[in-house]
This record gives C-alpha cells, sequence and structure tokens, in this order.
C-alpha cells in the first residue's frame, strides 16, 4: 500500500509556530526592554534637548560677555550701553532670563526645568529633563560656562 498523501505534518506545523513566537519574543525585548532600542532612542534625545539647551546657555553667556568686556574696553564705555546692565554679572544674568525665560513663561524645551544664578565670584547651573540633568560651573575669569555629561537623577 502506497501512501501519496501530500502536505506538512502537524508536528512541522508546531515546531514551526515555535520558533516563530521564540523570534517574535526576542525582537520584542530587544526593542522596548531594559537597555532596548526605544529607551536607548529616547535617551538620547533627552540628552540632547539637555545639551542643545546647555549650549544655547554658554552662546549666550559667551555673547553677552564679549559685548559688555568690548564696551568696556575697547570702545570706552562702561558695559552698560551694549548689554543694558552696570556689571557684567548682572548682564549674564539677564541674559539667561531673556533666554530660558522667567515669570513662569518659560521658552524651554516641553518639560525642561531651569536652576541655577551666576555670581560675582561663581555661579552654578542645571538643566533637568525626564529624569536627567546636567549641570554647569561658571568661571568669571573667562566668563565661561562649562557643563557635565547629562546623568540621571538618583535620589
Amino acid at each position: 500500500m502506497k501512501n501519496n498523501q501530500k502536505g506538512i505534518t502537524l508536528i512541522a506545523l508546531v515546531v514551526t509556530i515555535i520558533v516563530l513566537l521564540i523570534l517574535a519574543g526576542v525582537s520584542i525585548a530587544m526593542l522596548s526592554g531594559e537597555g532596548g532600542v526605544l529607551g536607548n532612542a529616547r535617551e538620547a534625545s533627552v540628552k540632547t534637548k539637555l545639551m542643545n539647551t546647555a549650549d544655547e546657555i554658554s552662546l549666550t553667556v559667551s555673547q553677552t560677555a564679549t559685548k559688555f568686556f568690548k564696551d568696556k574696553y575697547v570702545d570706552g564705555g562702561s558695559g552698560t550701553e551694549a548689554t543694558g546692565e552696570t556689571d557684567l554679572t548682572t548682564a549674564l544674568n539677564s541674559a539667561i532670563d531673556e533666554l530660558v525665560g522667567t515669570d513662569g513663561k518659560s521658552k524651554l524645551p516641553k518639560g525642561m526645568e531651569f536652576t541655577g544664578d551666576l555670581g560675582k565670584e561663581a555661579g552654578t547651573l542645571k538643566l533637568q529633563l525626564s529624569g536627567w540633568e546636567t549641570k554647569a560651573t561658571f568661571d568669571p575669569n573667562n566668563s565661561m560656562v562649562v557643563w557635565t555629561e547629562p546623568s540621571k537623577i538618583t535620589t
């Protein structure tokens, strides 16, 4: 007697389905798990927003200090004409306030928080977004703001 049945056996079908389910589980874990592709993309996005804003603040500080010193030492003024402020620290803090917004009207990306103040001796600034933060120190001798790499906020 000859068996001429064509097709796939039930065992082969079950094995194929199991292999596909395992592949799907591994793929989903790689995408959404801890350290997955989607999590890494969100983390990179937050870090980029923090550092872009930090760069804007640093640029504002540099430009304001340059205007102040140019007016005071090159053009023979007092610094007030260029910045509208009588001393550099006040001019820098005003420029930062204008950049990030004051009175509850933030100009920062949605959800980002800014704290800090530049003092006559030194100052600290901090940006926070989605559980991440970056901090900066201000050196008044060379009017530089130096930011740290973004790091997770630990409590």
